[in-house]
């Protein structure tokens, strides 16, 4: 069902919008009969396939009713569950025990009892059956299920919106975007499996948290979050709060200590706190820093909070977690702990600066034109080595040497991750360069993740330094030819040998017939003075579309304002564009008219550019 024959049955159907939007409704309420539906033809099909019967049969009573039979693991008197439910979970651990598959007659039994209210507050109130749901919960092993993962299966027979009801809502729930892929209750699942995952040891890539992971002292509180970690979704706003309270009540209920409810509580209401400061903020602003560590406090919350992010935003669908947004978690993550672990921001913030200055001279000894790099050193701002390691300020300072007389030098190599390329862009400053920029990396059909601008003041005339990160594709060219052909139409640009938007033009744009139609995405604004010392910090949320970086950067230097830091995120069809901007004194834009102002010119052109007109 495309997205719109969605919103159309819906319609149909008589479901309509509350809480949660009846098109959400609808498919609920699909995907909840197709689970069924799938199950059963599954467990059908099982029975009907024939049995190896080269071998004498095998049975063996197992303790408390559990039977080995047929290398299966089986109830001897399915019946029994009725008046003892914990035997659901003493029959999964007996599986683990052995390493051995559910029988389906078995498996159809829980399933056919777990709906039942009555049951499961029999199965709630059994201590027995807490202790056990939560060891299975703990378990990291690979097991022989069929999914291979014991929260699966017990999710797959219904015992987790048994045992938590507060679950019950999200089975099926799905979100009326291209961005999640999985209905609310398998991405919790999933969650937690990756997760696990890593707790074994499996990196995925992730070394950084499988180490923290396995090294984690108290795992329950931090899988019971990942797991809740969508509580509050179906319950309007304040998402993040009202799941925050679900899940502390749950892991009272289950029998966590106030302190471990707490932590569950925490963590559930900031999951996505770390990864909104990794995407959408500067990590190097000493001020964002410090909030980042007033929230966390200690560095086992922020180990926890950084491993629960990296798993929720890892499972949201299979190309979500980039490379560079893997990276800026983990750049963020260790800022934050060095920071915790010395105590003083802006004593660390200065010494941070001063090491990698003095470090990078170190590295220049008998370089050819030494002066020319000490002086790189002695003028780029504090922020810039706030910003880039050592080794990349000494490549930056060698590129800036050798700059060729030219408008604009270009030079392309790698980036942070395989898909990311790094492009310096060194040219005298000039006003409304950024916007020709995106113009430029649009015609080459780069999309820009990062923009670090900074200003070199020199006697000479300020220069213009400026850092991109780009995602690059298969048909992207070499590097040396990449930076080659940047550098050509840069210098076309810049002295109006071609336009913006015949750049923009050459980009191509897929046919309408092509693209598979997804909901609206709103578009918001938003002005922040206080998430940054120096900057005013605009937030720009709206469907992505060719030349809307662009349209934004042209628009705010029409508007006089500089941008210091762009950051740039695109989930699905939707974007989360962030700008570090000031006024032409290099501060903070204080005037309210001027940001209403502001606001309102941003939000009408890029309407414009969605050929739309609407009210904000």
């Amino acid at each position: 069902l495309t997205f719109g024959d969605q919103e159309d049955i819906a319609q149909e159907l008589g479901f309509v919008d509350g809480v949660t939007l009846g098109v959400e409704q609808f498919m609920q309420a699909y995907y909840r009969h197709a689970r069924i539906v799938a199950l059963t033809a599954e467990r059908m099909l099982d029975r009907a396939r024939p049995r190896n019967r080269t071998r004498a049969a095998t049975f063996r009573k197992l303790a408390h009713g559990i039977i080995l039979a047929d290398e299966l693991i089986g109830l001897e008197k399915p019946q029994r569950l009725d008046r003892d439910p914990a035997l659901a979970f003493r029959f999964y651990r007996q599986a683990l025990r052995y390493c051995k598959r559910p029988d389906h007659a078995a498996l159809d039994a829980i399933a056919r009892i777990a709906p039942d209210k009555r049951w499961r507050l029999r199965l709630q109130d059994s201590e027995e059956a807490t202790q056990l749901f939560l060891a299975l919960l703990k378990n990291i092993d690979e097991t022989a299920f069929r999914s291979g993962s014991t929260v699966a299966e017990l999710h797959e027979v219904g015992l987790v919106s048994a045992m938590i009801p507060e679950f019950e809502p999200l089975v099926g729930r799905v979100y009326h975007d291209v961005f999640h892929v999985y209905t609310a209750d398998i991405h919790a699942v999933k969650a937690l499996e990756h997760l696990q995952a890593l707790t074994r040891g499996e990196s995925r890539g992730r070394a950084l948290a499988a180490r923290l992971a396995a090294e984690a002292p108290r795992r329950l509180p931090l899988f019971l979050a990942v797991l809740l970690h969508s509580l509050g979704r179906t319950r309007g706003r304040e998402q993040e709060e009202t799941g925050a309270r679900l899940a502390e009540s749950v892991a009272l209920r289950l029998g966590l200590s106030a302190v471990d409810a707490q932590h569950v509580a925490w963590l559930v209401r900031e999951q996505n706190a770390l990864y909104r400061w990794a995407t959408q903020r500067d990590i190097h602003d000493p001020q964002g820093l410090n909030e980042v560590v007033k929230m966390v406090e200690t560095p086992e919350r922020l180990r926890d909070l950084f491993l629960c992010t990296v798993s929720i935003v890892s499972t949201v669908n299979p190309k979500a977690m980039t490379s560079w947004k893997a990276r800026a978690l983990e750049d963020l993550y260790l800022a934050t702990l060095a920071q915790l672990e010395s105590g003083n921001a802006p004593a660390q913030t200065e010494s941070r600066v001063l090491e990698v200055k003095l470090q990078a001279v170190v590295g220049f000894a008998g370089d050819a034109g030494e002066a020319e790099l000490q002086s790189f050193i002695d003028e780029m701002p504090d922020r810039y080595f706030l910003a880039n390691p050592v080794d990349v300020v000494r490549q930056h300072a060698r590129i800036s040497r050798d700059r060729d007389e030219v408008l604009a030098t270009v030079r392309v190599g790698p980036g942070p991750s395989e898909d990311v390329e790094e492009v310096v862009v060194v040219s005298e400053d000039r006003s409304g360069l950024l916007a020709d920029l995106t113009a430029v990396f649009a015609a080459h059909d780069l999309s820009i993740l990062t923009a670090q601008l900074y200003t070199r003041r020199r006697e000479s005339g300020d220069e213009v330094f400026d850092v991109f990160w780009v995602r690059v594709g298969d048909n992207t060219p070499a590097p040396n030819r990449l930076a080659e052909a940047l550098q050509q139409d840069i210098g076309h640009r810049v002295t109006d040998r071609i336009s913006a938007q015949d750049l923009i033009a050459r980009q191509s744009t897929p046919p309408p017939w092509s693209v598979r139609p997804g909901p609206d995405v709103p578009t918001q604004i938003s002005v922040d003075n206080n998430a940054s010392a120096f900057y005013t910090v605009v937030d720009v949320f709206t469907r992505d579309r060719i030349g809307l970086l662009h349209e934004i950067a042209r628009t705010l230097h029409q508007l006089d304002l500089t941008i210091s830091l762009a950051k740039v995120n695109t989930e699905g069809q939707s974007v989360a564009d962030v700008f570090y901007v000031s006024d032409g004194d290099g501060r903070k834009v204080h005037d309210h008219d001027r940001l209403k102002r502001l606001q309102r010119v941003l939000y009408d052109r890029i309407l414009a550019l969605h050929g739309r007109a609407e009210a904000p």
